[in-house]
């Protein structure tokens, strides 16, 4: 297995793999078809399959970086130097991160590749066989003998299933710098410690917004929307009172609309994160960074990224009829 594949900086390492230039072509997976699985079809993209074989090159990378430390604990010494634990908990923590970025990534890709996959009620997705890509088998019926009639829906053209042609545009012609709205100035007592100034990140960012700020085209114009537009900014209070007075179907479908906007926005903001630390801080290594106004970089308490609608929705697409979930959306459903 080629292991020059670059793991010390996720721009490096996901431009690597967008390119193709990062590995040759994988053998995909070694399991069968297992019952109860449905074959959407075959991963033919260059990307998914870049980002899966990556994937188990980086797994094996953080294996033998596993092994080599535990050699320095059978000596009698143990580790020391450049091998001390302190900095292989860190290198390694580091390395499971940007496998974690790499595994969100991959996933993306598959399902972007076999949009039908999308589907809520679908369990689970796998690669099987080579480049077969399935699903688990859903809760319920494919066909419901009711169809939903909520009108509110994500089509095949939205921006949370095209998120990768996006990302690999930004990889493949350097994009020129922007800007982003809304981000806050550097505070009083806030120390500034770099500036994000590649412009893919930068890119990288504002696609983030974009995409929070997509909600708008799908979801009903009376929600409780706040000033900027933004989902994050919703009122999880405000929410719950607007969304007891819309019918089940309705909830059901915004529910499942706002997961994915979710999902689809932690992918970007990992990914976008781990390059600000990889890329623009140097030797610094603070626990807290956040994003100011200039694309200035502060200590301090990140800006939160989480949506307040997963207090709400317990991070689950829910799905009437299927067990589990947030007992606050079930009672919205089944009031």
């Amino acid at each position: 297995m080629n292991q020059t594949i670059p793991t010390d900086n996720i721009l490096t390492l996901v431009e690597a793999i967008l390119k193709n230039r990062a590995l040759p072509d994988g053998e995909g997976s070694t399991m069968k078809i297992m019952p109860g699985e449905n074959a959407y079809g075959l991963i033919t993209s260059p990307i998914g399959r870049g980002l899966w074989t990556a994937f188990g090159t980086l797994r094996s990378a953080l294996a033998e970086m596993i092994a080599e430390h535990e050699k320095f604990h059978n000596c009698v010494l143990g580790p020391t130097g450049e091998h001390t634990c302190e900095k292989f908990s860190k290198r390694a923590g580091t390395l499971q991160e940007r496998i974690q970025i790499i595994d969100d990534l991959r996933w993306q890709a598959m399902k972007e590749e076999h949009p039908a996959s999308f589907d809520p009620r679908i369990k689970g997705t796998g690669l099987r066989d080579g480049w077969t890509f399935v699903a688990l088998a859903p809760r319920r019926s494919q066909e419901p003998t009711e169809p939903n009639p909520s009108t509110i829906k994500l089509g095949n053209d939205a921006l949370s299933r095209n998120l990768m042609s996006r990302i690999a545009s930004i990889f493949q012609e350097p994009p020129p710098s922007s800007s982003i709205e809304g981000l806050p100035e550097v505070g009083d007592t806030e120390e500034v410690i770099g500036e994000v100034t590649d412009p893919r990140i930068q890119a990288l960012f504002t696609l983030s917004q974009e995409l929070r700020m997509s909600a708008r085209k799908v979801l009903p114009t009376d929600m409780p929307w706040p000033e900027n537009d933004r989902l994050e900014n919703l009122d999880p209070a405000k929410m719950i009172s607007w969304l007891r007075k819309q019918s089940e179907n309705d909830a059901e479908a915004i529910t499942v609309i706002l997961n994915e906007l979710r999902k689809a926005t932690e992918v970007l903001q990992k990914l976008a994160w781990r390059a600000v630390r990889d890329t623009c801080l140097g030797d610094k290594d603070p626990q807290s960074i956040a994003l100011r106004d200039g694309w200035k970089i502060a200590l301090g308490e990140p800006e939160p990224e989480e949506n307040p609608l997963e207090e709400l929705f317990g991070g689950a697409t829910i799905i009437r009829g299927m067990p589990g979930g947030s007992s606050l959306l079930e009672a919205l459903l089944h009031r």
